[in-house]
């Protein structure tokens, strides 16, 4: 079993790209009130489809994206894929957003932009534990600095001793940081791997079979 992460600089971002999103998506995106913040969440809307339309051969602006929150009626939870056995995972820091795709519940990405003065053994145990936190869909709902994990291995979870984890380090490019997580009741196969692709080729090309609405 293998996950797919996919990475892009914000300056990837079209103009065509909105095609792909459907009306509650741009609705969500529209209300971000920061520029930069909007720009980030949109890139990671867009890579999001056109990464899992590249794993499942339908046309990104076909597939259907629930983002129910657990607690309010907002669709800015956590993505899911009704119809598909995928999970995906979303995250974005500075000019990066990278987006994680496996056949398999329980995945998490985190990035980081790396802060000037910040020690980079504090930056990589943040990624660690937030990518643990979004891989079982608690995110800020525990505290993140309760997760014990090693640079591989999830150590332990608060209030889930049953849970098993798998984490990758990510090659995100010069000044981030980023961690993938695999997390669940029993381990990961020892087989498990993770593929990591930039995504440029999708974010100018589309998808083979699928359609590129309107120009660049």
């Amino acid at each position: 079993m293998a996950a797919t992460v996919w990475w892009a600089d914000l300056g990837l971002l079209r103009r065509w790209h909105h095609g792909v999103l459907d009306d509650t998506e741009r609705r969500r995106l529209a209300a971000i009130v920061h520029p930069r913040h909007r720009r980030q969440s949109t890139l990671g809307a867009v890579l999001l489809r056109l990464a899992v339309a590249h794993h499942v051969g339908v046309p990104a602006d076909r597939l259907r994206v629930v983002r129910e929150c657990p607690s309010c009626p907002e669709p800015h939870g956590r993505p899911r894929l009704p119809g598909h056995r995928l999970s995906v995972s979303v995250s974005h820091s500075g000019r990066r957003v990278v987006v994680a795709v496996a056949a398999r519940d329980g995945l998490g990405v985190d990035v980081e932009r790396v802060v000037p003065g910040q020690r980079p053994a504090d930056l990589e145990l943040w990624c660690r534990r937030e990518a643990v936190a979004k891989a079982t869909g608690d995110g800020l709902r525990i505290r993140v600095r309760d997760i014990r994990v090693s640079p591989t291995r999830l150590l332990t979870y608060p209030g889930r001793p049953e849970l098993h984890g798998r984490l990758w380090d990510l090659r995100p490019g010069r000044g981030y940081r980023a961690v993938a997580a695999l997390v669940g009741p029993m381990p990961p196969p020892p087989r498990a791997r993770l593929v990591e692709r930039r995504a440029t080729a999708l974010l100018t090309r589309g998808v083979p079979g699928g359609r590129r609405p309107g120009p660049s």
